[in-house]
């Protein structure tokens, strides 16, 4: 889950937009912005991730290997 905030936090500040522009891109309010600026990755469910990260233009793709 960090990894998934983590990217959207990356893609935030490689956009270099504003934060209401950004968070109407996502589909997301400027608090719940915020709480992906600080990396609270425990507020977001996977699926909210997913889409958010899709709407920024990015594919998530999860694998599964034995160990």
């Amino acid at each position: 889950m960090a990894t998934l905030v983590n990217a959207l936090a990356a893609w935030l500040k490689e956009k270099n937009i504003s934060k209401a522009e950004a968070a109407r891109v996502l589909g997301i309010s400027a608090q719940r912005l915020e709480q992906i600026e600080k990396g609270l990755s425990k507020s977001f469910t996977f699926e909210s991730l997913s889409y958010m990260l899709a709407k920024a233009g990015k594919q998530v793709t999860v694998s599964i290997r034995d160990i």
